[in-house]
């Protein structure tokens, strides 16, 4: 996981893109997680 930004050709673009990604899902996730407790 750690060589993922190998991968695009730029040291690092990999992680951001990853680290972007998860915080886009527990963003979302604290977003919807009323509606499940509440339900």
């Amino acid at each position: 996981m750690k060589n993922v930004g190998l991968d695009f050709g730029e040291p690092g673009f990999g992680a951001v893109a990853i680290d972007n990604a998860i915080a886009r899902f527990w963003t979302a996730l604290r977003a919807l997680m009323p509606t499940f407790i509440g339900a």
